[in-house]
């Protein structure tokens, strides 16, 4: 196939010397100018802060949220149980706390179940408040990490085995 000898550039007219037959631009940077032209919205500084921060349409209370898709009938049982644990929390020491370091500084909670949803799928025990502990984000991490020499301990002082059965032990 015969390459032609020149082009013209679809963005700027600038005749060019095309590399192949399908060539369509002079340079990259006609190709990137030509696609950000046909974009709908052209994102400026100006435009940018003015969506930036309290501006932002997702934007409630310092974090970044997404609309909230509908949960599942576990899911909401969960949160329920976990809003019931921090209320508490609050009724007896007068503030939230991480229920493994004892911290109280940290911007987000999370809930952890310490006998997991897909271990004891559908089980009547599996969102009960002594089946959910109370973490910050860096012990839930480590959760998720050593799973079960941390659960162990919590197991023993929750009595979980009584809920659960004997299966829920590590092997030895």
């Amino acid at each position: 196939m015969k390459k032609p000898k020149f082009k013209k550039c679809n963005f700027c007219n600038k005749e060019f010397k095309p590399y192949t037959s399908l060539d369509k631009f002079c340079s990259s940077m006609c190709r990137i100018d030509n696609i950000k032209s046909k974009r709908k919205f052209n994102h400026t500084k100006e435009t940018c802060e003015n969506r930036s921060g309290i501006n932002n349409p997702s934007y409630r209370n310092g974090f970044y949220t997404r609309k909230k898709k509908k949960t599942a009938v576990g899911q909401r049982e969960f949160n329920r149980v976990i809003k019931k644990i921090r209320s508490d929390m609050i009724d007896d020491k007068g503030f939230v706390y991480c229920e493994h370091c004892q911290t109280s500084n940290t911007a987000r909670w999370e809930g952890h179940h310490l006998v997991y949803r897909s271990e004891k799928t559908g089980h009547d025990n599996l969102h009960k408040k002594e089946n959910i502990i109370n973490l910050c984000i860096k012990c839930h991490n480590e959760f998720h990490k050593n799973k079960h020499i941390n659960r162990a301990f919590y197991v023993k002082e929750r009595d979980l085995v009584e809920l659960f059965g004997s299966s829920i032990l590590p092997s030895r």
